[in-house]
């Protein structure tokens, strides 16, 4: 039966989980078992991961199994020496450390190792608080909160945050940590709401929580946010249909990649994960970090690689990810001997199967459990050994093999491993026998490499191994004392074959170590096994096991290594350099390493003897004469001048282009040598900041960050950086880059508003900054625009701005609008602004002076008049009056009439008054006499002059139509 690789990791968690017990055979594995408790030492942490991890083949080859209910663990490997490494309840990963210190547990073959007893981390200051919704009272009960603890590493002004320590909030929303002295973040992750630090916002903007000498830190009251999305969908298999439950997927933001939620699919393999809005690459995670192996399938349309944008509010369904579709290795190991596979069958404590009523389940989580717990059993009977297939990964253009599966043999030594697609390597472990690898080696670079594609089934891959002996023995100082921990490497030709550790009272043991190979063993003082580094000098001895002598004693007497002590410093300016990389190399590359002080002084231990050595600083500072040194020897003043350098230019990250706030956040590449850096931003009218910002509060994982400006100004803006350190003084500047911050306002028009009296209209309004110029749009009432460009300069003071335009307007309604400019970066335009023109008097042409025959009345058209009043009175009073439309009198720019009058001899005077259906009545002309025959007589006019049209007289019942008014905005292509 194919399983998948979530099924077949959980057989072989289950299956090393366990402890092996031998029938008839000598053992083959040995045990590691302890216990995952709270900080407190006696709470049990259930269903902890649990990783046994060897630096093996200069790779990490990982075992894993799980903590049961009651936090305890057992698990069968092959002899090694191991890091034990506990992960779960949102802590991370968290190490053994034995009470003197030593992180690293060695197992013989039989052997088995109890009271490997993890302990969450503690200490005797505190955090503790409550989370509560937006409202800031409703307490939100079972939100992951994880405490995230500073490290700084002085030599390269490195900060980082690394998760370290998480709870769920209890019924009232609270939460308690129990720590060490440090400084640390807080983070929280609601299910409804946005996860963020605290106080809010994300890690940059967190408040660092600091605890010194055990003080305590309570009361935190930790108020979620709103304004989330929510992405959904579901995971299946390689086939499309079987569901992948349990398995964690995660939103990254994807213009930085930053973490932007996370959820675990449920048993039938949907998820939610509420994030912030934004575009997201949205990914399965297959595997764990702690086992150098996890492998991201993103969620893809047949176009490749998708994007998932969220607004606030909003789910986005439907965003289902189905990873490859699974192949096959396969095939079979025998023993060269001809001996059968040892059996080791199966046990498992009781309440594996018989699940504690304290773990929360209902009554169907809880059946469901047990039946699944027993199906993984029921496969897996008993095991006669390993294989481990190592998959090729390429990491930032780095190609290297790691990442491990491991599948238990069955009785006929038939294995099959279910993998996703790729390059693997396979390697087989009986114990007794050699470690072989498919390609009839024992080096793994010479091993064969499989290609594996999807839904293929590579069979045949079938090894022999061979009987194996092992190497034993006690590694003593030159006073006879043991050394603890001593290191052994066995190396076949320049490679890796085992990695391995003694035991406090340095006795080691090398298991299977092929035969008839010849090997080399090298012994240094604990270095990776555990403790400080100590002062012996490296050995290597040539073995050769054979059939006739498969077990060798072989006891070390290491001898003392040689010591070196000096300085290092700037040479172009004798100051000391901190955090100096030094170390003391010999022709055949053995090294002593260290790291200068913070005054630059050094001391290089198991520094190798009787052999020229260099030592150089820095990567590239040479000590000017080569030093060999005896057994013991001690040599001082050993000074390093390092040369001339500068600091390289920093990368700039962002802001860059238009952004969305006006408070930018600055983001550059940190400098490991720089202790401060020095930020400039300039505006189109020059300096707009400049500071200096340090390194451990400004820079976090590989990157600094400064937010020093709020509320600025809309317009364009370039910024630089230069870092500074005390020994090498300034870096070049960076590049520049720019960014822009658009323009939320627009300006407000403040003339002419209403009623005016002017044809030639000042149009003012209040401005904006930064802006260069403005453009103004006016509509006329005949539906027409009129577009003026004003340079900002020449018509703007303290943003009040007035641009007086000779613009001859005939009389009606108008719109306008104004919008400013600024290097192609417009403001929205103002509000819609409206004024109206009335229509002015009319000029009167004709009849003026002395006339002998009926008149022909002669007047200059007004622009947007469609009726004329005209007046007549002689020196008895009114003769007429009478309204006449101008579509009938008047042609281009004159209006003719002639007046239905019985002319007499004497003076006339008469007036004429416009009419508009947009503006009304315009003002009535001034008024012109005239004399028919008769000498001209003064004529006065009337008392009263009319501006009303008289009640007896009305003017015409039907008006022409008023035309339309303009558009509420002018054309968006001016």
């Amino acid at each position: 039966m194919s399983l998948s690789r979530f099924t077949l990791l959980l057989i072989v968690s289950l299956l090393l989980t366990v402890p092996l017990f031998a029938q008839s055979a000598a053992p083959v594995t040995g045990t590691i078992s302890g216990h995952v408790y709270m900080a407190d030492g006696v709470t049990p942490v259930p269903n902890a991961l649990i990783h046994l991890r060897t630096d093996e083949i200069q790779h990490l080859i990982v075992f894993d199994g799980q903590a049961d209910a009651i936090g305890r663990f057992q698990i069968a490997v092959p002899p090694g020496s191991y890091e034990v490494i506990a992960e779960g309840m949102g802590l991370g990963l968290v190490w053994y450390i034995s009470p003197d210190g030593v992180q690293i547990v060695t197992v013989s073959a039989g052997q088995t190792i109890t009271g490997i007893d993890i302990r969450l981390p503690h200490g005797n200051g505190s955090i503790s608080g409550q989370v509560v919704a937006p409202d800031g009272t409703t307490p939100l009960p079972n939100t992951l909160v994880q405490l995230l603890r500073l490290y700084a590493f002085e030599r390269s002004h490195y900060i980082q945050f690394q998760s370290y320590a998480g709870v769920e909030t209890d019924a009232n929303g609270e939460f308690a940590f129990g720590l060490p002295d440090g400084t640390y973040l807080l983070q929280a992750f609601p299910y409804e709401y946005l996860s963020q630090f605290y106080p809010s916002g994300d890690q940059y903007s967190g408040q660092r929580l600091v605890i010194t000498n055990g003080n305590s830190i309570s009361g935190l009251h930790f108020v979620m946010s709103s304004g989330n999305g929510f992405i959904s969908g579901r995971v299946t298999a390689g086939d499309g249909v079987t569901p992948l439950s349990a398995v964690p997927v995660r939103a990254r933001d994807s213009s930085n990649y930053y973490f932007g939620g996370a959820a675990e699919t449920d048993m039938d393999g949907q998820y939610r994960i509420s994030v912030q809005p934004g575009r997201y690459n949205v990914s399965v995670m297959l595997g764990n970090s702690a086992s150098a192996w996890w492998v991201d399938y993103g969620y893809e349309t047949p176009q490749g690689w998708s994007y998932v944008d969220v607004a606030a509010g909003q789910t986005v369904t439907g965003i289902d990810i189905t990873t490859p579709a699974y192949g096959t290795i396969s095939g079979r190991i025998t023993l060269a001997d001809g001996a059968p596979l040892t059996s080791q069958p199966i046990s498992v404590y009781g309440d594996l199967l018989t699940l504690p009523t304290d773990m929360g389940l209902t009554g169907e989580q809880a059946e469901s459990l047990s039946a699944k717990i027993g199906a993984q059993l029921d496969q897996l009977e008993s095991a006669y050994g390993f294989v481990v297939a190592m998959e090729q990964i390429t990491p930032w253009g780095i190609t290297y093999w790691g990442p491990n599966i491991v599948a238990p043999l069955q009785a006929d030594g038939s294995y099959q491993l279910d993998l996703q697609p790729g390059q693997y390597r396979v390697r087989a472990f009986v114990g007794g026998y050699g470690r072989k690898y498919y390609g009839e080696t024992y080096a793994y670079d010479l091993a064969a490499n499989l290609e594996l594609v999807a839904e293929a089934a590579l069979t045949g891959i079938d090894m022999t191994l061979d009987p194996a002996g092992s190497i034993s023995g006690v590694v003593r100082a030159p006073n006879g004392t043991s050394i603890p921990y001593p290191h052994f490497e066995l190396m076949l030709a320049q490679y890796d074959n085992y990695i391995a550790c003694g035991d406090a009272n340095g006795v080691y043991t090398i298991p299977d170590v092929p035969l008839n190979v010849p090997l080399t063993l090298t012994l240094r003082g604990a270095t990776n096994c555990a403790g400080a580094a100590q002062n012996y000098a490296r050995q290597s001895t040539p073995i050769t096991l054979s059939a006739g002598q498969p077990h060798h004693s072989m006891d070390f007497t290491l001898p003392l290594a040689a010591m070196i002590m000096g300085r290092v410093t700037y040479a172009p300016n004798g100051l000391p350099i901190a955090n100096a990389s030094v170390y003391a190399s010999s022709l055949g590359n053995d090294q002593a390493q260290g790291q200068s002080d913070a005054d630059g002084y050094y001391t290089l231990i198991g520094v190798p003897i009787d052999t020229p050595v260099q030592v150089i600083a820095n990567g590239s500072s040479y000590y000017p004469a080569t030093l060999t040194l005896t057994s013991g020897e001690t040599r001082t003043n050993i000074d390093i001048a390092v040369s001339a350098t500068t600091l390289p230019k920093l990368n700039l990250y962002q802001p860059t282009g238009s952004i969305g706030s006006n408070s930018p956040f600055f983001e550059w590449s940190q400098q490991y040598d720089a202790s401060w850096y020095y930020l400039w931003v300039s505006g189109q009218t020059g300096l707009v900041f400049d500071g200096w910002f340090s390194w451990d509060t400004a820079c976090l994982d590989y990157s600094c960050y400064a937010t020093p400006l709020t509320n600025l100004p809309p317009g364009h803006y370039t910024w630089w950086v230069q870092g500074w350190s005390e020994v090498y003084g300034y870096s070049e500047w960076s590049d520049p880059l720019t960014f822009n911050v658009p323009y939320s306002a627009a300006p407000t028009p403040t003339a002419p508003i209403g009623a005016v009296s002017e044809s030639s209209a000042t149009f003012a309004w209040t401005g904006l900054p930064n802006v260069l110029w403005y453009q103004v749009w006016i509509s006329t009432p005949d539906g027409s625009g009129i577009e003026r460009w004003y340079n900002a300069f020449d018509i703007c003071a303290a943003n009040v701005c007035a641009a007086p335009d000779p613009l001859d307007l005939n009389a009606g309604i108008y719109t306008w609008w104004v919008r400013g400019w600024n290097y192609g970066l417009y403001t929205p335009w103002s509000a819609a602004t409206y004024f109206a023109l009335p229509l002015p008097a009319p000029t009167q042409v004709a009849p003026s002076g002395t006339i002998s025959a009926p008149p022909l009345f002669t007047w200059n058209a007004l622009p947007g008049a469609d009726w004329y009043y005209l007046w007549l009175s002689d020196a008895n009073g009114k003769v007429m009056h009478e309204w006449y439309d101008a579509a009938s009198h008047c042609a281009g720019l004159t209006c003719t009439l002639t007046l239905p009058v019985t002319w007499h001899e004497g003076g006339y005077t008469w007036w004429l008054q416009a009419w508009s259906p947009v503006t009304g009545y315009g003002a009535w002309s001034p008024g012109t006499g005239f004399a028919y025959d008769d000498p001209l007589v003064p004529i006065t006019a009337p008392e009263v002059v009319p501006t009303l049209i008289p009640l007896e007289e009305p003017p015409p019942e039907e008006l022409p139509p008023v035309p339309d008014l303009p558009p509420d905005a002018p054309p968006s292509d001016f």
